[in-house]
């Protein structure tokens, strides 16, 4: 006990939910902070697993919300959307199994083509040439692979014109 009277088991739980608060965070991202804070491994590892049966900390629920929300409001290639799980610390296996879940739908064209028409307000002012650089500068980014990009850039380019855009 400390002298407020609270275990260093209870300090750590105290923080790790403080650092829950923000967002929802991996098995691994709560693992290295609360080591980083100077708690013990076997304290940190009572937690996680604590947080774990009350389900506040799930790796395949994190990565599972992850992806739909990414595929809702900042739509990107699975090779991008894997590569942010894996920095999170969320292990590929599982990274891969949720991945495939979301089936092609996250590497395809019309995925690519629906970004772009969200940001259309962006490439209204821009000649052809610099519109369509900056719009697959926008999908590679995103992870896509060029076919798609190209694919997408030019449908959409199509579609604009034909629209009077």
């Amino acid at each position: 006990m400390t002298d407020n009277g609270l275990s260093e088991t209870q300090r750590a739980r105290q923080a790790a939910l403080a650092y829950l608060a923000g967002r929802a965070r991996s098995v691994a991202e709560m693992r290295q902070t609360l080591a980083h804070q100077g708690y013990g491994a076997e304290v940190v590892e009572a937690v996680i697993a604590d947080l774990a049966r009350l389900r506040l900390l799930d790796d395949r629920q994190l990565a599972s919300d992850f992806v739909a929300a990414r595929a809702r409001h900042q739509p990107a290639a699975s090779a991008r959307l894997a590569d942010d799980l894996r920095q999170r610390g969320v292990d590929g296996a599982l990274v891969t199994e949720v991945l495939e879940q979301w089936g092609a739908a996250l590497d395809s064209v019309n995925a690519a083509k629906d970004l772009l028409r969200r940001q259309a307000r962006r490439y209204a002012e821009l000649d052809a040439v610099r519109a369509q650089r900056r719009m697959a500068g926008l999908l590679a980014r995103r992870g896509f692979d060029q076919d798609t990009v190209q694919t997408a850039v030019q449908a959409v380019w199509k579609e604009w014109e034909q629209d009077g855009q």
